[in-house]
């Protein structure tokens, strides 16, 4: 959402100026369309899509609700209604449209915690609010949305439900796009892939919506057989309890015969003995480094890369000391390493691993010395690493390759 109101938000400043030809405002508006249809609630973009509408921007049968919320954006409140606590907003939501955008806020923050009581009441209460157009067809999206985002699910078959009675003519992008992820989930890939390629075409300025279509057209070659396996890469210091959820995360996560090399950096916390625990009870091979005294990371990743048999290895793979791991993790980073033999590295999105998986890193970009953010007050930088991703709950946008 932040990425899509900057970059709404310079296109409309470019426009404003006179900078800009008509094909970039046409790309500014269908921007503004494809970014209501996931946020139709945001309190930042509403103001910028009314900004459109006087402009003389046409959002087609979506223009009336469109408007109405966006004039809901600048009814300022006064300060009563901006402390109100969410009870009272749900109670007020009927007769007050303006407190709605702030009140699904917090009814979805609520519920991607567990709590799904306060966005039933929400739900609710929407079908008896005044003063907004498709109302009917605004409740049946947020509904949808609010099913996908349970975190203790629904079947598929209720959420095709939901996803099917939401309107084509005002929340197609969206609808298509979570049907798509939905039949992904499912096994139906040929569905998914005409889904999202159509989109694709549709909203063309899109790059993850075109890499993800891309990806399913042109999947990744299967491994070779005789696929050699790679090294399995760990350092660690005073983090025993973590690291041993690591290693029985890495052991359950279907790793074949690939051999795993542990560096204890100098722990004192009762990580050596863990450690060879672990090694005693593997089963495959498993090799243990124990250092004197603590290295630092960067001498500790030297260390296990300079051992003869991470060497010989065609590939190697370093974890952190504190992840839990899917299956299948260690098999797809190698099948990416082999489609794309020309990147250094492959890396992957690394999400929390309780509810609601907020990304903690994926997609990074690097940015120059004029663009990025000082990490380090002591030191020159030169390359920024952003990720654009940062706290999002859902990964399907990230699901693509790319060098």
């Amino acid at each position: 959402q932040k990425s899509c109101l900057q970059l709404l938000g310079g296109a409309l400043a470019k426009a404003s100026s006179g900078e800009v030809n008509g094909e970039l405002v046409h790309c500014a508006v269908s921007l503004a369309d494809w970014s209501w249809q996931f946020y139709p609630l945001a309190e930042d973009l509403l103001p910028l899509l009314g900004f459109l509408q006087e402009s003389g921007a046409d959002f087609g049968p979506a223009s009336g609700l469109v408007k109405a919320l966006a004039a809901t954006a600048t009814q300022a409140p006064n300060n009563t209604s901006t402390a109100m606590p969410l009870e009272d907003k749900l109670k007020h939501l009927a007769g007050t449209p303006s407190l709605l955008p702030k009140t699904w806020e917090q009814c979805r923050a609520a519920l991607l915690q567990g709590d799904d009581g306060p966005m039933q009441e929400m739900l609710r209460a929407l079908p008896a609010m005044t003063g907004l157009p498709h109302l009917p067809c605004l409740a049946a999206r947020l509904r949808a949305e609010a099913s996908l985002l349970c975190p203790g699910g629904h079947a598929p078959e209720t959420i095709f439900d939901l996803l099917g009675e939401v309107d084509d003519s005002l929340f197609g992008a969206w609808k298509t796009w979570q049907t798509a992820k939905l039949q992904l989930q499912c096994g139906d890939t040929a569905a998914a892939t005409a889904r999202l390629a159509a989109l694709a075409q549709r909203y063309f300025w899109h790059p993850n919506l075109t890499l993800i279509a891309y990806d399913l057209m042109h999947p990744l070659p299967q491994l070779p057989a005789d696929q050699r396996p790679p090294a399995v890469l760990l350092y660690s210091w005073n983090k025993c309890e973590a690291l041993r959820t690591t290693l029985e995360s890495l052991r359950a996560s279907d790793i074949g015969a690939a051999p795993v090399f542990a560096l204890d950096n100098g722990s004192t916390d009762g990580t050596a003995d863990m450690l060879k625990s672990m090694r005693d009870s593997w089963g495959t091979e498993f090799k243990l480094i124990s250092l004197p005294a603590n290295v630092g990371a960067p001498a500790a990743r030297n260390w296990l890369l300079s051992l003869p048999e991470v060497r010989a290895a065609e590939y190697a793979a370093f974890l952190d000391d504190d992840v839990i791991l899917p299956q299948g993790w260690l098999q797809s980073l190698v099948r990416v390493a082999a489609a794309k033999p020309k990147a250094g590295s492959v890396g992957c999105c690394v999400t929390d691993h309780i509810p609601p998986f907020g990304i903690q890193a994926a997609d990074f970009h690097l940015l120059s010395p004029a663009e990025g953010l000082r990490s380090f007050e002591d030191m020159e930088e030169h390359l920024f690493p952003f990720c654009q991703a940062l706290g999002q709950t859902d990964t399907f946008p990230l699901r693509y390759t790319r060098l």
